[in-house]
């Protein structure tokens, strides 16, 4: 037999025709054979919400059009390829148009009250000691490093680069006081994160040091594209006249792309060529108005090949710190390996106790690795600078 099903919004019955409403249960009947029940959706459409489909969109296009120049800079990090190419070449134009027409605004507004100054990489600095207006005498730190010296002292051997190699040894900065601390600038990726809260708050508990802390997570010298840490630095320089500046970076910088011109294979005559001179450049504005710089090189990483990297990286910066005066370059391996060499966890302190000095990602540092090697780099800069704290 034969079943016609009418689906108009007035359906009528007709001989065998079955009004459908919705959703109906239509019965087969051949002849005496069971019943057989199929579902059959009703022929009316449901209507497209076009009208929140149109506030989704305009939603969209307010959100693109403020944040098109920081979804730009998220691009500009990302690895070379097919979907960076497609990504700035979208974003290039849209965050130009942002910018122009400011509709980047309440963007920058808002980074510039939670400390970012409209950046959505950067944090803000964070300066941490006596602020120099005390008048009274400082208060020294006493007693000896909680892990022992010879703990700290495993492996580390500083090379010393100072114009004043050979002469008396004299202070070459004022004696800090309360009144007057010695201004130190910690700078850096991410590791240098770890080592600044460490070290600011070491330096800190002397009473005559005052520590700011400008490092910024997943940046470096091979993209001033995406971070311009030479334009950071002369920021930096000019806000807070350091006497010491603290350099711990690297980790991020084996990059082909090296933010313009050509890719050059990592670690390639080309390549090292190219970042020695971004390194050399960065020691000679650091040390600019005779400023003292205490360069300290990337640990071993649990990656064999990111920490073959790390080696090429460290030997770069060991040989420009040969060259530039008042570079002090120091490794890290040591204080980070507990005088075993190569990657490792946990170190044993002079008591037998375990401390855990890298991080579960086998890149970062821990804040007990970040206390032992703060601690070495403050004994350190006191050798340097021929000072006491």
């Amino acid at each position: 037999m034969t079943i016609k099903i009418s689906t108009s919004d007035n359906p009528t019955l007709n001989g065998n025709d079955i009004e459908i409403d919705k959703l109906a249960q239509v019965e087969l009947v051949p002849g005496e054979s069971d019943l057989k029940q199929i579902s059959i959706p009703t022929g009316k459409s449901r209507r497209m919400p076009w009208r929140t489909l149109g506030i989704v969109l305009i939603a969209t296009l307010v959100w693109l059009a403020m944040f098109a120049p920081t979804l730009q800079h998220n691009a500009q990090v990302s690895p070379v390829g097919t979907r960076r190419s497609a990504a700035l070449a979208i974003l290039n134009p849209l965050a130009q148009i942002s910018k122009s027409l400011h509709l980047n605004y309440p963007v920058n507004q808002i980074n510039s009250l939670i400390g970012r100054d409209g950046c959505a990489l950067c944090s803000k600095a964070l300066t941490i000691g006596p602020s120099g207006n005390a008048g009274h005498a400082s208060q020294q730190k006493q007693g000896a490093s909680k892990f022992g010296s010879s703990f700290l002292w495993f492996g580390i051997n500083s090379i010393r680069v100072s114009s004043n190699s050979g002469a008396p040894a004299k202070p070459l900065v004022p004696i800090p006081t309360q009144a007057s601390p010695l201004r130190v600038l910690v700078v850096g990726d991410s590791l240098g994160v770890d080592l600044g809260d460490a070290l600011a708050n070491e330096l800190s508990s002397t009473g005559v040091v005052q520590t700011t802390v400008d490092a910024q997570p997943s940046t470096g010298l091979t993209r001033p594209d995406y971070f311009d840490w030479p334009a950071r630095l002369n920021s930096d320089l000019s806000e807070y006249n350091p006497e010491v500046i603290v350099v711990m970076m690297g980790a991020n910088d084996p990059q082909s792309y090296m933010g313009s011109g050509p890719d050059l294979q990592v670690g390639s005559p080309a390549w090292v060529q190219a970042y020695s001179q971004r390194v050399a450049a960065f020691m000679q504005e650091a040390t600019s108005m005779g400023r003292y710089v205490m360069w300290v090189g990337q640990p071993p990483m649990q990656s064999p090949g990111l920490s073959s990297e790390m080696t090429t990286i460290n030997e770069i910066d060991f040989t420009q710190a040969l060259k530039v005066p008042r570079v002090t370059y120091i490794p890290s391996e040591g204080p980070l390996s507990g005088g075993q060499g190569g990657f490792v966890q946990y170190v044993s302190d002079a008591q037998g106790n375990q401390i855990q000095v890298r991080t579960p990602d086998g890149i970062h540092i821990a804040p007990g690795g970040a206390d032992i090697l703060g601690q070495a780099i403050e004994v350190e800069m006191q050798k340097i600078l021929h000072i006491s704290f």
